[in-house]
């Protein structure tokens, strides 16, 4: 299999009706006097009764990394004339009712700006609120609001959404895994069987790493999110590709796996030199763990402009079943067994979104799997 040859006679598959306007919309935003600089995030747990502020508030703010959330945001930096209504539309926050608003925000310098905050409620399982998340724009030169914002607020609400849903799944894995090791140790000490015990402690094993590896998943997503708007650089995408082969070397000498790369039209992006070899070791490693038995494994890996956007496309000749939990992925997308490959692919999604990116997976049975990232 090598679609390399033919990728430029074989059109990619054509934009949704909502990227377009996504993408018009961006466009127009970009030429329109107003400006937005960054996003920052307060977020309060009713529950726990402790507060948030990410390192892009603080920036906001004018506020040092080391500040300690209050759990009084808009008493802390809304103005005064703006106090009482956005108080108000805090404590309905509370009862389960989302909100947008444009007020004046106060930062430690004292010169106040406008901004454009949206709250939007936490709920656990059974639809309880047990916090409050605000996330806010600042919007220089005075303008009015234009189009792009009720998209970028949507935007937020998804991704926060996805974020609940991804710690939550985590969450119910080391649960699960808290359960089974706790019942594997009974068995132990139920037993006098040695070759039993043998077996009960390879389980064990088993759990531990599976428990460790969720974690670990769990920390990676939380550093990224702090980290992401300042890591920034110069990436080529054949050195992450060199370095996620070099990583995954014994199984794809084993599998005698294919890869074929062309990245001529884009060699290098402006990007996270870590998270982008990590999505080609994940995407790899895919493709050879679920290969069809008796076929080659084979990917065919490329970047290209698409409406004026930098793009990634990965194809591969897998079993063509994207194991991906679906509480992140949306019920449009083939599902499999929630594995550990499942949560490296659902922090992908997460994290590319978080970079404004986004990600589209086309899996068709027996044939394969094309996952394309417009960046």
């Amino acid at each position: 299999m090598n679609f390399l040859s033919q990728k430029r006679s074989r059109p990619i598959a054509q934009e949704s009706v909502a990227e377009k306007g996504a993408t018009q919309s961006n466009q127009a935003a970009a030429s329109a006097s107003t400006q937005t600089i960054g996003m920052g995030r307060w977020s309060y747990d009713t529950v726990a009764k402790t507060a948030f502020l990410d390192q892009n508030a603080k920036r906001l703010l004018d506020l040092p990394d080391e500040y300690r959330a209050p759990i009084h945001f808009i008493q802390n930096f809304c103005t005064p004339s703006a106090r009482g209504l956005a108080l108000q539309a805090y404590q309905e926050c509370l009862s389960g009712k989302p909100f947008t608003m444009n007020i004046d925000l106060i930062p430690v310098s004292g010169k106040p700006f406008n901004s454009l905050i949206n709250g939007v409620p936490e709920l656990d399982e059974n639809g309880r609120v047990t916090g409050v998340s605000l996330s806010f724009q600042k919007i220089i030169n005075g303008q009015e609001i234009n189009g792009s914002y009720p998209e970028q607020i949507a935007r937020l609400k998804t991704q926060n959404k996805q974020l609940i849903a991804f710690s939550e799944h985590i969450s119910r894995q080391i649960r699960t895994g808290t359960s089974n090791l706790a019942l594997t140790l009974e068995l132990i000490n139920d037993t006098d069987s040695d070759q039993e015990k043998e077996e009960l402690v390879r389980n064990m094993n088993s759990i531990s790493r599976g428990m460790t590896a969720s974690v670990e998943e769990l920390n990676q997503m939380i550093q990224f999110y702090r980290k992401s708007p300042n890591l920034l650089a110069e990436v080529s995408f054949q050195n992450a590709l060199n370095k996620a082969t070099t990583k995954l070397g014994p199984l794809l000498q084993d599998s005698d796996t294919d890869i074929f790369s062309d990245f001529s039209e884009i060699p290098i992006i402006k990007y996270h030199g870590d998270f982008l070899e990590k999505v080609f070791t994940t995407l790899i490693k895919h493709a050879v763990l679920y290969k069809i038995e008796g076929r080659r494994p084979a990917l065919d890996i490329f970047t290209y402009y698409e409406d004026q956007k930098q793009c990634l496309l990965i194809k591969d000749n897998s079993q063509g079943q994207l194991l991906v939990p679906a509480h992140v992925w949306g019920s449009s997308q083939t599902q499999g067994s929630q594995d550990d490959l499942a949560l490296e692919f659902a922090g992908i999604k997460l994290q590319i979104e978080a970079l404004n990116g986004s990600i589209q997976v086309e899996a068709n049975s027996g044939i394969g799997t094309t996952v394309r990232i417009k960046f």
